[in-house]
């Protein structure tokens, strides 16, 4: 799918640069303040945001 047609989030979660970490990850406690959000879509792209918090707004 085309990143100009892809309008499906696929995944979301964390990014790391330690080396344990191999791809976009979850976890069930306060994320450390190092890690990056990652919304990926179905075409491949992603979003990485490296912020403490983020508004988005969406409109059609």
């Amino acid at each position: 799918m085309p990143f100009t047609e892809d309008d499906c989030l696929e995944s979301f979660g964390f990014l790391s640069d330690d080396e344990w970490c191999d791809g976009q990850f979850w976890v069930d406690k306060t994320p450390d303040d190092n890690w990056l959000w990652s919304f990926a879509f179905q075409s491949g792209a992603e979003i990485i945001i490296g912020a403490k918090s983020a508004v988005v707004q969406i409109e059609p």
